[in-house]
C-alpha cells in the first residue's frame, strides 16, 4: 500500500490493525530502540549511587558512581561474594560519604540478596535493581566500568606498577576532569580539585624530572599517564559519535496489570509469550509467564 502511493488513514489503521492481531508478526517484528538518556535519577550528591563489578583478570573491581556529579570511587575485590562487595561499599564510599538515599545495581547475586537489603534498612538506602538483560539501565556505571578498563591497561603498562595503585590514579584522573556540567565531579563535591604537581603551581623542586625515591617516581608516572590516557578516552570520536544520538522514545503506553504482552530475550529471534503483566516499577515490567516471573525492560516488551 505505502509502495502505491495510496493515502487511506482508514485503511492503514485497518492494516495496523490486523497487522497487530496476527500472532506471527508479533512474534517476529524487531523490539523498540533502546533509549539514549533518561531523567536524571538524582539532583544533589549522595541521593543515589550506582555500583557495578568490572572484571579485571582475576580480580574484580567494585566501582561506585554518583548519579547527580558524576564523582566516582572504586576498589579492587578478590571475588563476588555479598560480604566483600559490602564491606567494599563501606571502605570506599560509607565511611567517608555517609549512605546514600538510593542504590542502583544490576540483579547479579553478588547485589541481589539478603545481605545488601539487610544493609539497606539499616541505613535507610532504598535498594533498586535494573530489569535483566538491560545493561543500558545502568549506563552510566557500564560506561565507566569501559573508561576505568582502559586506563587501567594504559596505566600498568606504561607506569609499571601494581593494579590497586593503577585503578586508584584511574579514579582521580576520572573525578578530576570537566565532565557536561562544565565542573569536574572533584569540584561539584568538594568545591575545589585536589593539589596535584602541575606546572602552574609548582615550585622549584617539583620540576625536577628525577626523584630518589622509586615509589614516589612509580606514583608521578601513574599520575601522569592517567591523565593524559583519560583526556585521549574522553576525545575519542566513537563516544562523541554515540552522544550525538537523537532522543528516542521508549515509554511503553496504556499498559496494566492483566494486559497480554510479549517479551524479548538476548540473542533469540522469536519474542516470548504472551505473559501477563503483574506490575511495574517505572521502566521495569514484572512478567507473569506460565508458572515464571520474569522482570523485563519497557523496550523488550
Amino acid at each position: 500500500v505505502r509502495n502505491s502511493g495510496v493515502k487511506d488513514k482508514l485503511l492503514e489503521e485497518e492494516i495496523k490493525v490486523l497487522s497487530g492481531k496476527c500472532m506471527t508478526c508479533v512474534q517476529l517484528q524487531r523490539p523498540p530502540p533502546r533509549p539514549v538518556v533518561c531523567i536524571p535519577m538524582a539532583t544533589e550528591f549522595n541521593e543515589a549511587v550506582s555500583m557495578d563489578l568490572k572484571i579485571y583478570g582475576k580480580y574484580y573491581f567494585l566501582v561506585i558512581v554518583d548519579m547527580a556529579t558524576r564523582f566516582c570511587a572504586a576498589t579492587v575485590v578478590q571475588n563476588k561474594c555479598p560480604s566483600t562487595i559490602i564491606t567494599g561499599l563501606f571502605t570506599s564510599w560509607i565511611t567517608t560519604f555517609g549512605a546514600p538515599k538510593k542504590i542502583l545495581t544490576d540483579n547479579g547475586r553478588e547485589f541481589n540478596n539478603s545481605e545488601m537489603r539487610a544493609l539497606g534498612e539499616a541505613f535507610n538506602i532504598k535498594i533498586m535493581t535494573t530489569a535483566a538483560e538491560s545493561p543500558w539501565s545502568n549506563g552510566i556505571c557500564e560506561r565507566l566500568n569501559g573508561v576505568l578498563g582502559i586506563l587501567v591497561n594504559k596505566i600498568i603498562f606504561d607506569g609499571k606498577c601494581d593494579i590497586r595503585m593503577a585503578l586508584a590514579w584511574a579514579v582521580s584522573a576520572r573525578n578530576a576532569y570537566d565532565n557536561n556540567s562544565g565542573f569536574s565531579p572533584n569540584q561539584l563535591v568538594f568545591g575545589f580539585n585536589p593539589a596535584i604537581p602541575d606546572i602552574f603551581y609548582n615550585k622549584l623542586p617539583g620540576f625536577e624530572e628525577v626523584t630518589s625515591s622509586e615509589i614516589v617516581r612509580r606514583n608521578l608516572n601513574a599520575l601522569h599517564v592517567a591523565r593524559h590516557e583519560f583526556v585521549k578516552v574522553e576525545s575519542d570520536e566513537r563516544i562523541r559519535r554515540a552522544l550525538r544520538h537523537n532522543v528516542r522514545n521508549t515509554e511503553v503506553k496504556d499498559l496494566h496489570n492483566g494486559d497480554a504482552v510479549f517479551y524479548k530475550r538476548n540473542n533469540e529471534q522469536r519474542w516470548r509469550g504472551p505473559g501477563m503483566v503483574i506490575g511495574r516499577d517505572g521502566k521495569q515490567v514484572l512478567v507473569k509467564h506460565s508458572g515464571t516471573f520474569v522482570r523485563v525492560h519497557t523496550v523488550r516488551l
